[in-house]
């Protein structure tokens, strides 16, 4: 009977067992024809049977006996699909079978058995009875059940909470260790009782060690988020505050499932003005995110420049219809000079971000977090304060460490350089620049071997970057859209005008240095939203 016990657990075999009708067969007769429906499944208890499979010519072929010993047929427990082989017997058998609906009902009946078990569980633990009946109901459904032997460790005091534990039958004893690192009892837990819930809410390491008393059975729940119990609903706060930093929000183009582009042949004249061929490529995404900007990338040999471009504005327009604002950006949106060779009047412009203000008496802008928290949250800081002047994410391709941004105008482009490193690095040299004692520092990478690092150092401290001052590197690279002709604004009202351009820059510029005390604001409030949310647990 090992076949049904890969398909259903070791408390429904009984069941299972109970349902099964005997079936004696003759010799030569077919117990299954490949092809024919598939509705039983057979446990030989004795006989000879021969398994047969029809070749490309309808051939059958012997392919294997069972000799009073083996099963047959488990997938119609599972699928209604064709029999893909036939089954005949040699000599006198008895067989024992059991039909899909039967199997079904009985898994269904001992799943609400499990579910009505594990919800009975879940009641008793009081920081549980904050979530609601469907989130009791999905939490009794994802427990795993799990079983230790008599003196197998559980959990180990130290260890990172892998989840909660709620005890199904047996006994658990709970340990911490004593002076000289002997374990003392402190605790057991019987049937019906749970442990390990506290590190779930506190994100501590385990307080204690749990031991197996006897035989146990577990149900063990992944990490769960337990609102009004030691947490704070952190719902409005801004990302890089929050407590715990949830990395799908760092969702980006190489995480995606799948391709991030998809290709497809285009037709480029479509009102027939060539005499010629004229054909083309399209690379889109192929994801599009509400909160992104998508691209489209117009490849061609075989075509002419103004079919091309009229293509172009005939969707433009088309667009503009619809409520979607089309843009066209360069194939480099930033123009970084990688190489000493790059075109010097396309540079972006680095625009500082002025930390040293949100400092106070603190040693590193988010001292009050975890460190290895540093750079995720100097990154969503800054994303914040993108999407406060109406940037949203560009996934063109970009590098694995660099975020690129756009405007919502089409008319700029950001990139928000990478901090490689979280921890601050002592520098030595006697041409090193240090920092005032009232300053402070925040970790970022200060090496600086590009010829695109080495721009960023000159543009910020006008100086080599030997003489650069590292805690001053924080802050955006800012380039300006030059595929925005004037005939594309004339098109687009959205798109604005050059007076408009320098507006936003001036804007950006005068909020990143603190001008009119704005970036001390910006930050103060979301501190008060931070300390909102605390002021509501406490109430």
């Amino acid at each position: 009977m090992r076949i049904i016990g890969i398909i259903c657990l070791q408390e429904q075999m009984a069941d299972v067992l109970d349902a099964m009708f005997e079936k004696t067969v003759q010799p030569g007769e077919f117990i299954i024809r490949q092809g024919d429906d598939g509705d039983n499944f057979y446990v030989i208890e004795r006989g000879k049977f021969e398994v047969y499979v029809k070749d490309a010519n309808g051939i059958e072929n012997n392919i294997h006996t069972y000799d009073n010993r083996g099963a047959f047929g488990e997938l119609a427990l599972l699928y209604n699909m064709p029999r893909a082989a036939s089954v005949k017997a040699v000599t006198p058998g008895t067989l024992w079978a059991m039909d899909r609906q039967t199997f079904r009902r009985i898994l269904l009946k001992s799943a609400y058995k499990k579910r009505k078990m594990y919800e009975d569980l879940i009641n008793k633990v009081p920081m549980l009875k904050s979530l609601e009946p469907y989130e009791r109901m999905n939490l009794a459904d994802a427990l795993v059940p799990k079983q230790y032997l008599d003196g197998e460790q559980i959990i180990k005091q130290g260890d990172t909470a892998d989840g909660m534990y709620f005890v199904e039958d047996g006994v658990v004893r709970i340990t911490i260790l004593g002076e000289n690192n002997r374990e003392i009892e402190i605790n057991r837990v019987p049937a019906g009782g749970y442990l390990g819930e506290l590190a779930l809410v506190t994100h501590k390491p385990r307080a204690a060690s749990a031991y197996a008393v006897g035989d146990v059975k577990l149900a063990l729940s992944s990490p769960i988020s337990i609102p009004n119990y030691d947490t704070v609903d952190e719902s409005n706060v801004p990302l890089f505050l929050r407590d715990d930093l949830d990395l799908t929000n760092f969702l980006e183009e190489k995480e995606l499932n799948g391709p991030p582009y998809k290709h497809t042949h285009l037709d480029i004249d479509i009102n027939n003005k060539s005499d010629r061929i004229e054909w083309g490529h399209l690379r889109y995404q192929s994801v599009y995110m509400i909160d992104h900007s998508y691209e489209l990338v117009v490849q061609w040999v075989a075509s002419s420049g103004s079919i091309v471009a009229d293509l172009i504005f005939i969707w433009q327009r088309k667009a503009q219809m619809c409520g979607i604002q089309m843009v066209p950006i360069p194939s480099d949106l930033l123009a970084l000079p990688f190489t000493l060779k790059s075109d010097p009047l396309r540079g972006p412009i680095f625009i500082p971000l002025d930390t040293e203000c949100l400092m106070g008496n603190k040693k590193y802008l988010f001292e009050e977090f975890r460190e290895d928290t540093y750079a995720q949250r100097l990154f969503l800081f800054q994303e914040a304060i993108l999407r406060r002047f109406g940037f949203i994410p560009c996934l063109i391709e970009n590098s694995e460490d660099d975020h690129q941004y756009v405007h919502v105008t089409g008319n700029a482009f950001i990139l928000v350089p990478s901090t490689k490193s979280i921890r601050p690095r002592q520098r030595t040299g006697t041409n090193i620049v240090r920092r005032s004692t009232g300053q402070k520092r925040y970790p970022v990478h200060p090496e600086q071997p590009s010829p695109h690092e080495a721009y960023i150092t000159r543009h910020v401290s006008g100086k080599s970057k030997d003489d650069y001052n590292v805690d001053r590197r924080m802050g955006f690279l800012w380039s300006w859209n030059h595929m925005i002709s004037r005939k594309w604004k004339s098109l687009s009202t959205s798109a604005g005008d050059e007076l408009f351009q320098k507006k936003i820059i001036q804007d950006f510029k005068h909020f990143c240095s603190n001008g009119d005390n704005r970036l001390k604001k910006f930050w103060d409030s979301c501190w008060e939203l931070k300390e909102k949310s605390c002021t509501r647990l406490k109430q």
